[in-house]
């Protein structure tokens, strides 16, 4: 059972390596005879490259009388060579003499064709491994060389925001070494802390990258090397296979040149702008001057009839008009003109000045007013609303040469807004000239036809009020404009009822303190006042104001005083009048004040220049003007 249990072929020899006997596994294996393998008969079966070999091993571990071990090749019982594994050992007699050997041909030619096979791969897998370590160094090089050649800011951080790679761009803007940073928060390094606030800001954008956001903003900071400069600056998020953020990765291309550029393009669009503008206001004024100045030559004249004189006159002040709807447009247009917000209902407005609407329009084109159901209350100035809404039908008017029709809808478009809707058919506008269309002095219309004013009053008007204006338009189909305004929750203001013309001072109402720095404009306003019967004085500043005030052992009934001056405005001078004297009424008069046009009036009543005789006189006796210091 041993015998059968072995998995190799069993056989004995004597110490000379002889076969005796019946040795019927090597005749299995081998196809040999037993006369044919006896004694050394079985050599035969042994490949001859193996004989010599072996036979000197077995002579070794005979002489040492040690186990014998040898690998050799023989020739089977079907002529194909195979690998055998030889083990033999010797057997001792009860005396301890040597008497045999026993053997065991062990099969090893599929163990080690398997063996070779492995280790072919094995040698075939080095070789991957070393051409692949190889690429990845290579490819690693290079991303290596890139990283560091580009002038970008690059680095890479882990989803806490701790620097863990910076290349030498980025480095060297700080004039630090990669070990002065690699392994701080990337938000507590020199690129941050020398600007106020950018710590906190890249703080809470880290945040936001690690939970898969992407940031982007164009940052201005002070850095150690170069100082102040701009940067668009990124942060992305890093993920595995599984879409998992692991890393951050922040990049900044610096555009400190680009925004010099930029502003530098600005200044010059401004300076073109304002030389637009210049000769604009010239030539509309120079033609307003033209008409005071001849009138006021033919004015000179003896020989004038009444008819003639009446004629020069109102000439005159029909041109001052237009001088001051010239500038009131232009201080629209640039959001400086000193507003009257109160409370109204678009609706009702729009309905109000219909009829004023219609004669612009003409008899060739119609007019259809809609307005949603209810109240449709705008915080507004009410004056200036009817002037946009008259410069966008007239806009509309000269679009539409041919008749048509104009519908002007008022509606609510949102909870905190008030849309009113100016939609003509005419002729449309061009695309290439939509965005040039609220430009002052641009206009579309042949000379004579337009200043180039209007939309920009309209504009103007709707941006200082808080709302904003939008236009649509298709060349031959029509154009669609947009006034949207603040909606109010107030109810409508009920408009005053004034009257025109110079009345004499209500009783107890006499004496006016006039302040005003221009010589001309105060002895003028002066001499006015004396006409319509006020006992005047008039103060060059308001420290002289303030002077005389404290001097009078009558005092002022009401003071009147500009609001642009030297040193103290009049805003202030008002402010500190109402704190010394509290029942002293004070009204303020401008042409134009940054103060005014951002601040509002503080609480005062206010004449606007270019004024009129009967405008003052109605201003100063005005019942609410005796509390303007308390408003």
């Amino acid at each position: 059972a041993a015998i059968d249990a072995v998995s190799g072929v069993l056989w004995t020899s004597d110490s000379n390596g002889h076969m005796h006997g019946d040795q019927p596994a090597w005749a299995a294996l081998t196809g040999q005879t037993p006369e044919q393998y006896q004694r050394m008969g079985w050599t035969a079966a042994v490949h001859p490259d193996d004989l010599l070999p072996m036979t000197a091993a077995w002579q070794r571990a005979v002489a040492d009388r040690t186990v014998f071990e040898f690998e050799q090749r023989l020739r089977c019982a079907d002529s194909k060579w195979r690998l055998f594994a030889v083990r033999a050992v010797p057997v001792r007699d009860t005396t301890g003499n040597l008497g045999e050997w026993v053997g065991v041909h062990t099969d090893i030619t599929d163990l080690r064709a398997r063996a070779e096979r492995l280790h072919m791969l094995n040698e075939t897998l080095e070789r991957r491994v070393a051409e692949r370590t190889q690429s990845l160094a290579r490819s690693e090089a290079r991303l290596r060389s890139i990283f560091e050649s580009s002038y970008q800011y690059q680095g890479l951080m882990d989803i806490d925001g701790t620097l863990l790679e910076a290349n030498s761009t980025s480095l060297r803007g700080i004039g630090a070494q990669a070990t002065d940073v690699i392994g701080r928060p990337f938000w507590d390094t020199p690129w941050f802390t020398h600007t106020p606030g950018a710590s906190d800001l890249v703080r809470a954008a880290v945040a936001r990258v690690a939970n898969g956001e992407t940031f982007r903003q164009e940052m201005q900071v002070h850095l150690p090397e170069g100082g102040w400069r701009w940067f668009d600056f990124t942060m992305r998020p890093v993920r595995d296979g599984a879409g998992t953020v692991t890393g951050i990765i922040p990049e900044a291309v610096e555009i400190t040149e680009r925004r010099h550029a930029e502003e530098a393009l600005r200044q010059s669009q401004k300076l073109e702008a304002i030389g637009q503008l210049t000769g604009g206001v010239a030539h509309d004024f120079n033609n307003l001057l033209t008409v005071i100045r001849t009138s006021a030559d033919l004015l000179r004249r003896p020989d004038l009839r009444d008819e003639q004189r009446r004629r020069y006159l109102n000439a005159i002040a029909d041109t001052a008009d237009r001088g001051a709807r010239l500038t009131a447009q232009l201080l629209a247009f640039a959001r400086r003109q000193a507003l009257d917000p109160q409370v109204f209902d678009a609706a009702d407005r729009v309905r109000g000045i219909a009829e004023m609407l219609r004669t612009i329009l003409g008899s060739r084109m119609t007019l259809v007013l809609e307005a949603d159901q209810g109240a449709l209350p705008v915080e507004a100035d009410a004056n200036q609303f009817e002037t946009a809404l008259v410069n966008l039908v007239a806009n509309a008017r000269d679009a539409m040469q041919d008749g048509g029709q104009l519908r002007i809808q008022v509606c609510r478009a949102e909870p905190d807004s008030v849309c009113i809707v100016v939609e003509d058919n005419g002729c449309g506008i061009a695309a290439d000239q939509l965005d040039r269309i609220f430009e002052p002095f641009f206009t579309t219309k042949e000379v004579g036809r337009g200043t180039g004013l209007g939309l920009s009053q309209v504009y103007g008007f709707a941006r200082q009020s808080g709302g904003e204006v939008v236009v649509d338009s298709t060349p031959g189909i029509g154009t669609t404009f947009q006034l949207y305004l603040p909606a109010s929750t107030r109810p409508a203001e009920r408009r005053s009822d004034l009257h025109d013309g110079p009345d004499a001072p209500l009783a107890g109402r006499r004496r006016v303190l006039v302040v005003e720095d221009n010589a001309e404009v105060g002895n003028f306003c002066v001499q006015a006042l004396s006409d319509l019967g006020y006992e005047t004085t008039l103060a060059a500043d308001a420290t002289e104001a303030l002077s005389l005030l404290g001097a009078s052992t009558d005092g002022f009934d009401l003071v009147l005083s500009d609001v642009v001056m030297p040193g103290m405005d009049g805003v202030a001078l008002g402010q500190e009048i109402r704190r010394r004297f509290p029942d002293l009424p004070v009204v303020l008069t401008s042409g134009y004040s940054h103060v005014l046009s951002q601040g509002g009036r503080h609480g005062f009543e206010l004449l606007s220049k270019p004024y009129s005789v009967a405008s003052l006189s109605r201003i100063l006796r005005q019942p609410n003007s005796a509390n303007a210091t308390t408003g």
